[in-house]
């Protein structure tokens, strides 16, 4: 059995944006367990886009380094899978 801790939203996007860039440098790597990571991701950006609209005001800068991090991996996989509009 291999040991597993809590689910890490942060280390999953440092992993996924990892398989993003080694794909977009040419090398031949298996990018499946990535795009599977994908849904994960975007459901965590809506949870934060929504907390921002619920409690942030809308003068104040809300683009944390996760979230342009978020950005940065996630454009790496534009045309695996499309990002839900809601």
């Amino acid at each position: 059995m291999v040991p597993r801790g809590p689910p890490n939203d942060y280390i999953t996007l440092y992993i996924t944006t990892g398989f993003g860039r080694l794909r977009n440098l040419s090398v031949d790597i298996d990018v499946a367990p990535a795009v599977k990571s994908l849904d994960r991701l975007d459901a965590w950006i809506d949870e934060q886009y929504r907390n921002i609209l619920k409690w942030g005001k809308k003068e104040d800068n809300h683009l944390s380094p996760t979230i342009a991090f978020y950005l940065y991996g996630r454009s790496f996989f534009l045309k695996d899978k499309a990002i839900d509009a809601k």
